[in-house]
């Protein structure tokens, strides 16, 4: 319930200062057409927030362990996360390249918090060999496991309790827009 109110926290802030943005736009373009310059910078620049390359020259040093040539389908699947979600694993998340044989991990290490953050969200190079779908889907799965506050660590889990976990954060993924794919059933 926490990191839902602070996802709604930093999709208020983000839209409030989108609102700020826009109005400073139209206030720039009635000044006349030696603003609309500045506004159309503005503009542009509000626009392109969010987007991969975005996300790659903001958030490229959250990458930890993931080869330049190899991040590309991270930054493309993170761009189609809902923007508040965006805020929120880049505020409390780090990612990192691990070697087990799974696909992706939420994990939650205890030296990141000196950091301020609350975990890490581990992905294999198995990854790479899939599809663009298959790693978009894994990378918002993981994801939501993060805002749904399934962090993994010392927790004894059941069973039951860990597939449960497991299909709401694929039900959160899908709500995002993330396919399924067939590979992952």
């Amino acid at each position: 319930m926490k990191l839902v109110k602070e996802i709604d926290r930093l999709k208020k802030q983000r839209i409030k200062l989108e609102k700020k943005t826009k109005a400073k736009i139209r206030r720039l373009r009635e000044e006349g057409e030696r603003e609309a310059v500045r506004a159309d910078f503005l503009e542009a620049e509000l626009e392109a927030t969010y987007t991969p390359k975005w996300i790659q020259s903001v958030y490229g040093d959250w990458f930890n362990n993931i080869p330049a040539d190899k991040a590309s389908p991270f930054y493309c699947a993170i761009a189609k996360l809902p923007k508040e979600v965006i805020d929120f694993v880049f505020k409390y998340y780090y990612f990192s390249l691990i070697t087990p044989k799974i696909f992706g991990r939420c994990l939650s290490f205890l030296p990141l918090i000196r950091a301020k953050k609350k975990g890490m969200i581990l992905f294999t190079e198995a990854i790479w060999k899939k599809s663009q779908t298959f790693i978009s889907f894994i990378i918002a799965h993981e994801v939501a496991h993060a805002c749904l506050g399934h962090v993994g660590g010392n927790d004894v889990h059941t069973e039951k309790s860990l597939k449960k976990q497991e299909k709401e954060a694929d039900k959160l993924a899908i709500k995002w827009g993330f396919k399924m794919p067939k590979e992952y059933l």
